[in-house]
C-alpha cells in the first residue's frame, strides 16, 4: 500500500499536458510495481515524498499568479522529479524482485536440509535405540528358583 499522497484535486492534473499525465500516471505505476515486487516501506516512502514534492511543483506552477518564466521552471522540474521516481522504482522493483526469489529459494533449500537432518536424526535415535534393547536383552539374566 502507499504510504500516503497527498490529496489533490482533479482538475490539478487535467490542466496539465498530456505528456505530463502520462509521466504522472506511469511514476504511479511504477511506484505501485516496486511496491508489489517486495520493496520496502522506507523505500516506499521515499518514492512517495518525491511524487508528492511533483505533485506541489504541479500545483504551484499552475497557479494563475505564476509567471511564464517561473511555471516553465517548476514544470521542468516535475518532468526531473517523475523521471527521477520512475528510475528509482524500477530500479526498486527489479532489486526487491530479485531479492524475493533470492529469500524463497533460501527458504525452499533451508526446508529440504531440515528434512534431511531430522530423516538423520530420526535414524540414528532408532538405531541407537535398537543396540541398547539388543544389549539390554543379551545382559539378562536367568533366574534359577
Amino acid at each position: 500500500m502507499l504510504v500516503s499522497l497527498i490529496a489533490i484535486q482533479p482538475s490539478v492534473l487535467s490542466q496539465t499536458s498530456a505528456t505530463q499525465q502520462l509521466s504522472f500516471a506511469q511514476a504511479f505505476i511504477d511506484v505501485r510495481s516496486a511496491e508489489a515486487a517486495g520493496a520496502s516501506s522506507s523505500d516506499i516512502s521515499g518514492l512517495v515524498a518525491l511524487l508528492n514534492r511533483a505533485l506541489e511543483l504541479n500545483h504551484e506552477a499552475l497557479q494563475t499568479n505564476t509567471t511564464v518564466e517561473k511555471r516553465t521552471e517548476l514544470l521542468t522540474q516535475v518532468d526531473q522529479l517523475l523521471l527521477t521516481v520512475q528510475e528509482k522504482a524500477v530500479e526498486l522493483a527489479a532489486s526487491s524482485g530479485q531479492q524475493v526469489l533470492t529469500e524463497t529459494i533460501l527458504r525452499y533449500a533451508m526446508g529440504v536440509m531440515l528434512a534431511v537432518l531430522a530423516t538423520v536424526v530420526y535414524s540414528l535415535s532408532l538405531a541407537f535405540y535398537r543396540r541398547y534393547r539388543i544389549r539390554r536383552t543379551f545382559q539378562m539374566r536367568a533366574r534359577v528358583d
